[in-house]
């Protein structure tokens, strides 16, 4: 089946902003020099982010439900545009901080939206759709950071003006691609999503996707520490992880749902996730098996990210945006924390120190997925179109 126009549309602003969103992370270890902050005050612009994107997700669908789809992913974006203006004029981390929370507010209310206009504009094709969703997100994630270093390589001031414009194609995109909206929404109440977290299936998914996420968040951000190499070496690295992502999440990940199901995959996938942040915690003094680390990771979280979203998605009784909502709420705003606190353990322990609580944090989230998988396991999303069959914002 032929996905829709729209879908495309949304599919691509999707790319282009998180080519934006994944730019900053071969700048971190330059901007913390090049403005004499430490690596946990640097890391906490993730984590404000984080706070910012998460703590915004309970009002997404109201927003969305008065402004329609299609104006609220515009506004987003433009938002974005704004602050990513700001940090390029920053004279200290303190604004850097400050842009990256208004990042957050404007980023919430375009990741919540965008997986709704995929979702129902693709139909019957929800499950293609979710996936090519989350290799959508893989893509943007893979060019960003190689876009990021290369231009942080200049500066990282050029590399936040070069996320700036990315937004402003985004947002640009959607005005020449997608068609206004044809149905009015009825305006979504702020308890919703807390109604939505209610179904203890839902809720229990939500908690793993918040553990495990955790330790991501503490990997990612705070690998480029230790790594100690230069702007491009550390966009080579994450553009590794972003390509493996994309061929976990689109061509490992489908025969393997098929035959354990979702729950039990995402299970599997974030147990192997941990034992990896074990190896990279006893390895933490060698760069070369932290980059590989890095990058073996994304075969992990590729399957990881879409077998949740679609357990989540499938579980629960409440409308796409109301779910999207809350389970962002969750996965966003949860583990906002976590950046900082790998970047304060590395400063007051040892660089071994975040990997091995990031370790634990994923572990849980497997253990979650297996108490799920004891009551019972949400119906999957059928699969049509290139991955025929039946069987998982940024940060």
């Amino acid at each position: 089946m032929t996905l829709p126009r729209s879908v495309w549309a949304a599919l691509f602003a999707l790319v282009a902003a998180t080519i934006g969103m994944g730019l900053v992370v071969p700048i971190l270890r330059p901007m913390s020099v090049d403005l004499s902050a430490s690596p946990s005050e640097t890391l906490l612009l993730v984590s404000v982010y984080l706070v910012a994107c998460g703590g915004a997700m309970p009002f997404t669908g109201m927003v969305s439900s008065r402004l329609g789809i299609r104006r609220s992913l515009i506004a987003a974006l433009l938002v974005n545009v704004a602050c990513g203006l700001v940090a390029t004029t920053a004279q200290d981390i303190g604004w850097v901080i400050v842009s990256r929370a208004g990042w957050g507010l404007g980023s919430a209310l375009f990741l919540a939206t965008v997986l709704v206009a995929v979702l129902e504009e693709a139909g019957g094709s929800s499950g293609r759709a979710v996936k090519l969703f989350e290799a959508a997100v893989g893509v943007g994630i893979a060019a960003g950071p190689l876009a990021g270093g290369l231009l942080g390589a200049i500066s990282w001031r050029i590399a936040f003006l070069g996320s700036s414009s990315m937004m402003l194609v985004a947002a640009l995109s959607l005005v020449v691609l997608m068609p206004p909206n044809r149905d009015e929404r009825s305006p979504t109440r702020f308890s919703s999503t807390f109604r939505a977290l209610r179904d203890p299936v839902v809720l229990t998914l939500s908690v793993a996707a918040l553990l495990y996420n955790a330790g991501f968040l503490m990997m990612f951000t705070y690998t480029p520490f230790p790594l100690a190499q230069s702007p491009e070496v550390v966009g080579l690295v994450y553009c590794g992880w972003g390509v493996t992502l994309v061929l976990s999440s689109t061509v490992i990940g489908p025969p393997l749902q098929r035959r354990f199901g979702t729950v039990a995959t995402f299970a599997g996938a974030t147990v192997g996730f941990a034992l990896l942040l074990a190896v990279m915690s006893f390895l933490a003094g060698s760069g070369p098996a932290l980059a590989a680390g890095v990058v073996c990771s994304g075969l992990l979280l590729g399957i990881c990210n879409t077998m949740m979203t679609e357990a989540v998605m499938s579980s629960s009784s409440s409308d796409h945006a109301t779910t999207s909502a809350a389970y962002n709420l969750m996965r966003n705003a949860g583990p906002a924390l976590a950046p900082w606190l790998a970047g304060h353990l590395g400063e007051t322990y040892n660089a071994h120190v975040p990997f091995a609580v990031a370790a634990a944090a994923a572990g849980a989230a497997g253990l979650a997925a297996l108490f799920v998988l004891g009551r019972r396991s949400p119906a999957p999303i059928p699969l049509i179109g290139i991955m025929p069959g039946s069987g998982r914002c940024a940060g």
